[in-house]
């Protein structure tokens, strides 16, 4: 039974209606719900059996086995594919300071050069400049250019597949 503290200190008993109104009920323990008839007649073995028989036939091994090898065959050629070797990189440096608001280009004869129209190089540090590509398949020629205007003097450099060129070019 609770016990009720009120403001004059005292302790009261208190009893809730239910239980004043039934005194076995405030004592007992709830009744246990019913199991539905149906639940009781069916034994285990027979709803498992009931059960495995709405799953469907697993598929046979060798089968999935064999669905499987064929896609890593088919991942692993794709992979092969995708890292096929590309030719490497080969880079221009120019080692000069263009001075602020200036820039290099570079003319030649390599991919994605001509000798009409200089290719803007990237500014790299302050006197750094660099350009490069991974389509080469040879050597070629370039010349360095100061704002697409003025050329480099001296000989065209020559420029090998695969290698890291510098330049330190002289202007007039």
């Amino acid at each position: 039974m609770a016990t009720d503290t009120t403001k004059g200190g005292s302790a009261k008993k208190s009893v809730s209606k239910k239980a004043a109104a039934n005194p076995a009920a405030a004592t007992s323990a709830p009744a246990p719900m019913a199991v539905p008839a149906a639940a009781k007649k069916t034994p285990r073995k027979a709803s498992a059996a009931a059960s495995a028989a709405a799953m469907p036939a697993p598929k046979p091994v060798k089968a999935a086995k064999a669905k499987v090898g064929k896609a890593i065959t088919t991942l692993t050629s794709s992979l092969a594919t995708a890292a096929a070797p590309q030719a490497p990189d080969t880079s221009v440096l120019v080692k000069a300071d263009a001075g602020y608001g200036n820039a290099f280009f570079l003319r030649g004869s390599g991919p994605g050069l001509s000798w009409d129209k200089g290719v803007a190089m990237q500014c790299v540090a302050g006197d750094e400049w660099l350009w490069s590509t991974s389509e080469s398949s040879g050597p070629f020629e370039v010349k360095v250019l100061l704002n697409d205007e003025l050329w480099q003097v001296g000989p065209n450099t020559l420029v090998k597949s695969g290698e890291k060129c510098v330049i330190e070019p002289q202007f007039p």
